[in-house]
């Protein structure tokens, strides 16, 4: 346990040349005071900890603290390997079924991982997380899915499939749809540079079936 927090330490403060034998409790106590990020890592590895050597009472403790003190839920019941960093901590949901995540797993505010309305994957039901993995504000990856070592997923992304190594992900980007006068009236004059999936998708329905008719007529 020691071993993975002062891992987690270094990453966290960007200490990439110091070694875990390097660093002294005392380090890792004022982290812990200053940092509500690094604050909710310390008492996931400590209710960890506890749940693997058979105390569920004191893990169920610390992740109350870890509730009520960091403003996040990161169940004890994940197996999450060193180097784990939580930039941004308000918010956070990682269901007591998820995992395991692997080594330099990062995660924002308002992140959420855990089911998919009881999709089972061979007894699965919630994501595998490879290496090096990064999430931003906002996303949920939700489901039986495995998100592949070194992606990083963009704020705001709901991810229910799964992604390969090495991968970007991302979701629409916001964009201008109206105007205000300088009465506050909102009306809609600028012409629209993106398109919602849904409305992707009928267009090229409407289309096919244009295509299809004409096929049809050329063959009268």
């Amino acid at each position: 346990m020691l071993d993975k927090i002062k891992r987690d330490y270094c990453r966290i403060t960007c200490y990439t040349s110091l070694q875990p034998k390097d660093i002294g409790l005392y380090r890792i106590g004022f982290e812990a005071i200053r940092n509500a990020g690094f604050r909710a890592v310390v008492l996931y590895r400590m209710g960890r900890w506890c749940r693997i050597h058979k105390m569920g009472i004191v893990a169920a403790i610390l992740e109350r603290f870890m509730h009520h003190f960091c403003h996040c839920w990161i169940s004890t019941l994940v197996d999450i390997s060193s180097g784990f960093m939580i930039a941004h901590v308000c918010g956070i949901i990682v269901d007591g079924a998820s995992g395991p995540i692997g080594n330099n797993f990062s995660l924002r505010q308002n992140v959420t991982i855990g089911g998919n309305y009881g999709k089972n994957k061979n007894g699965r039901v919630q994501p595998l997380i490879g290496d090096n993995v990064s999430i931003g504000p906002g996303a949920a990856i939700l489901g039986p899915i495995t998100i592949g070592s070194n992606t990083i997923i963009g704020a705001n992304a709901v991810v229910t499939t799964d992604i390969p190594e090495n991968s970007v992900v991302g979701c629409f980007r916001a964009e201008i749809v109206g105007k205000r006068d300088k009465e506050g009236n909102i009306f809609h004059e600028h012409e629209r540079v993106f398109i919602s999936r849904r409305e992707l998708f009928d267009k090229i329905k409407r289309l096919e079936e244009k295509l299809d008719h004409i096929e049809q007529m050329k063959n009268i």
